[in-house]
């Protein structure tokens, strides 16, 4: 029952606020987004995580090499 709270607590806790990227972009005009993958179990995500990129920078209008 408490476990069931505390879960319950900390999704409204997250969804109200918005949570933010620590990284702050002010002053990037462009960059290469690069995957850095080390194992062979995820790197059929890699070309995913890229494409989030790219679309990630077209949202906050940053352009990519």
């Amino acid at each position: 029952m408490l476990l069931k709270v505390l879960l319950t607590g900390t999704v409204l806790l997250t969804n109200s606020l918005f949570a933010q990227s620590f990284y702050v972009l002010t002053g990037v005009d462009s960059y290469n987004p690069t995957v850095a993958n080390m194992s062979s179990k995820t790197a059929k995500y890699s070309a995913d995580i890229k494409s989030l990129m790219q679309s990630m920078s077209k949202e906050i209008g940053v352009s990519i090499e």
